[in-house]
């Protein structure tokens, strides 16, 4: 049985793969989060990952389920896309001088 601490993790890898690797068109199975999370040293199993998947989805995560041969899930909504934030280069900012007395 994982630990609490194992547990948290294992919520937010899932979070993670959902925002970093899912669209309408990049879904991800059940057996594929496992294999995810076991390469990761996070023990789960199929069962639970049905109340993780519940647990985001009421913490606001739009979550869909779409069924072909399996059931995969993705994320149906994103506030924005990689490619809509503009890369921010530090080195053209200029911070104020400084004058010690």
């Amino acid at each position: 049985m994982p630990n609490v601490s194992e547990k948290k993790l294992k919520l937010l890898y899932i979070a993670q793969l959902l925002l970093e690797k899912t669209d309408e068109d990049h879904a991800v199975t059940l057996p594929q989060m496992l294999e995810m999370l076991e390469a990761k040293g996070i023990p789960a199993e199929r069962k639970s990952l049905y109340d993780d998947l519940e647990t985001l989805r009421r913490f606001g995560f739009p979550i869909e389920t779409r069924k072909s041969r399996t059931f995969a899930y993705y994320l149906s909504q994103r506030t924005f896309s990689p490619g809509d934030v503009a890369p921010v280069s530090y080195t053209h900012l200029t911070l104020p001088t400084i004058r010690l007395v």
